[in-house]
């Protein structure tokens, strides 16, 4: 027997040997969205998470899950909810805290691993509660779409994310998480052991078994769609209440009458005074940027962890130096104006029980979610995520807006190699091609670090139109440039197409007849990589089988109850429906912007 075929006989003995070992957990079971919501709104007194029942409600449907809908007009600044800073489940406030600082883990895996040990605490966690009101098996990410639904997807950039995606879970749970596995189990025993009492904390067998694959997977789902940035403390973090706001497409970016963005996520002083130095490795680096990079909302209006005066304004009585006396903007025409604003601020609450000699009061940190803008009464009141267009929503969060068609914010980048062959077409021989590329290598166009976009109306992207003035230019142009700079700042006597950039800079090169040659024929390859043909019939097709699969998992659920396999059925079927929908919004929305680029290129021509 060979060194390698020994070495794995002896694993596989050992394992058979050693029946205690836990066995890998199944997949979370599905949840109807009136059970999330019955979980959620139990839970959240507990967590001392308080609801304005005055301004808001909480619904839950079953093709659309919690959502959040106003009780009465709601002015500018009218408070919708507070959440302690204690209720936000983080890599430092989560019961494995000192496990991921041991290990310098942080940033969205950390969280993810916070959150799945939490979720196998079950109801001994603190969280137990509210992680029982998110969306299982897990997040529907693409990640997690059935074959159907990213074939439909097919062309966009959705299939290819969603496989590099699903690489990188598992490699990160084998290669960080389930080492750490027994690390994890023994601070679950320390934290929520039953001291002195009952416990509900699992076995350590079954808490083995909980922090499996399909629990990490289903933690980094909800990281992914569902985290917030909190502040220097605690980084990112899972923000209960304020995660379900759904959203809405808005501009994020405000006049100077705002004030929100300068005070979201502050940290009090008291709070600074309270928690004192020192965090954990990993903890908060770069929140802002890597929020971006995993995909997690970004609260309307918000700079994480900010400081300043203005954090002083928030919870400063006196009306004239509160900010959100100052939230009325005025009203944009185009409808994408805020509604929901989240700040750090600091709140009177009855003494803590487990104090020994607590003050009838103490004042802790908080977050608030208050009213951004004027909402009418029976109105959903949303958050933005960020200003992204269908295909980044439905690859950040799973869903996609349907309408309007394309989105203010819709973009499809277009690739290096349709770019290029669509110039070598045009140009008189491949050494022609060659001098271009050079031009282009000195900068990092070519290399992906710059996206070339095509934008919602025709707009080409900064980057793209610097690509385009250098493929489609004469000869003669060529020979006076000795670098991409000189392209930029050569005057032409070339016509500014309708696609120039509104406002843009001088810099900007136009679009000429040239480049617009090169960009038809680069688009019309990208719409040769889609297989939808009738785009509008298949989001109705979608629609309507979304609509087929509520009415079926209500059915089964008013018939069978909420732990059966035919409810699981219907609640696949449901989660397949909504993933084929979102996969048709996107292409549609793809398609269109780019039949707009080759419409305005055709008017440059």
């Amino acid at each position: 027997m060979s060194p390698r075929k020994r070495g794995r006989a002896e694993a596989n003995a050992s394992v058979a040997a050693a029946p205690s070992q836990p066995t890998p957990s199944p997949p979370l079971p599905f949840r109807l969205p009136s059970a999330q919501l019955a979980a959620l709104t139990a839970w959240l007194p507990t967590a001392g998470i308080t609801v304005n029942a005055d301004a808001i409600r909480l619904t839950a449907s079953t093709a659309g899950g919690i959502a959040v809908f106003a009780v009465a007009d709601l002015a500018p600044g009218t408070r919708l909810g507070t959440i302690p800073k204690s209720a936000v489940l983080s890599c430092r406030s989560a019961a494995v805290a000192g496990v991921l600082t041991a290990s310098r883990l942080g940033g969205g895996l950390g969280l993810a691993v916070a959150v799945a040990a939490e979720l196998a605490a079950g109801p001994a966690s603190p969280w137990g509660g509210y992680l029982a009101s998110l969306p299982t098996p897990c997040e529907g990410l693409p990640v997690a779409w059935p074959p159907a639904a990213l074939a439909a997807a097919a062309g966009s950039d959705l299939p290819a994310r969603a496989a590099a995606d699903a690489v990188a879970v598992e490699e990160d749970y084998e290669e960080h998480v389930a080492p750490l596995v027994p690390a994890l189990v023994d601070a679950l025993v320390g934290a929520y052991g039953g001291r002195g009492g009952p416990s509900t904390l699992p076995t350590r067998s079954a808490l083995a078994s909980a922090l499996g694959l399909p629990s990490f997977w289903a933690a980094t789902t909800w990281v992914a769609s569902r985290s917030f940035g909190v502040d220097a403390l605690h980084g990112r973090g899972m923000v209960p209440l304020a995660d379900a706001f759904n959203h809405k497409a808005a501009v994020v970016e405000v006049g100077g009458e705002w004030a929100v963005e300068r005070v979201c996520f502050a940290q009090s002083e008291d709070e600074d005074e309270d928690e004192g130095e020192g965090e954990g490795e990993g903890e908060g680096e770069g929140e802002g940027e890597e929020g971006e990079e995993e995909g997690s909302p970004s609260p309307s209006s918000s700079t994480d962890g900010e400081e300043g005066e203005d954090a002083g304004d928030a919870r400063s009585g006196d009306p004239s130096q509160n900010p959100w006396a100052r939230l009325a903007a005025p009203p944009r025409t185009d409808g994408l104006h805020l509604e929901l604003a989240i700040c750090g601020s600091t709140a009177l609450l009855p003494r803590a029980k487990h104090a020994l000699h607590p003050p009838p009061t103490t004042t802790i940190p908080t977050l608030e979610c208050r009213a951004a803008s004027l909402i009418a009464a029976g109105c959903e009141v949303h958050n933005t995520y960020g200003e992204h267009g269908a295909a980044e929503l439905a690859a950040r969060y799973g869903f996609a807006l349907a309408a309007p068609c394309p989105g203010p914010f819709d973009a499809v980048g277009l690739r290096v190699s349709d770019l290029l062959a669509a110039a070598r077409a045009a140009l008189p021989s491949a050494r022609a091609l060659r001098a271009r590329t050079r031009l282009l290598a000195s900068t990092d166009l070519l290399d992906g670090e710059e996206p070339l976009e095509v934008c919602v109306g025709g707009v080409v992207g900064a980057g793209l139109r610097v690509v385009l003035r250098v493929l489609g230019a004469t000869e003669k142009e060529m020979s006076g440039w000795g670098r991409v700079e000189d392209a930029l700042s050569a005057s032409s006597t070339a016509p500014v197409g309708p696609l120039a950039l509104s406002g843009a800079a001088t810099a900007d090169p136009p679009l000429t007849p040239a480049a617009a040659r090169v960009l038809t024929r680069a688009v019309a390859a990208r719409l040769g990589e889609y297989g939808e043909k009738e785009c509008e019939d298949g989001v109705r097709r979608a629609e309507a089988g979304v609509a087929a699969a509520a009415d079926v998992l209500e059915k089964a659920a008013a018939a069978a109850g909420n732990h059966t396999s035919s409810l699981a059925r219907a609640g696949e079927a449901m989660r397949a429906a909504r993933a084929l929908l979102t996969a048709r919004i996107v292409v549609r929305a793809e398609k269109a912007v780019l039949r707009q680029a080759v419409a305005g290129a055709a008017r440059v021509c």
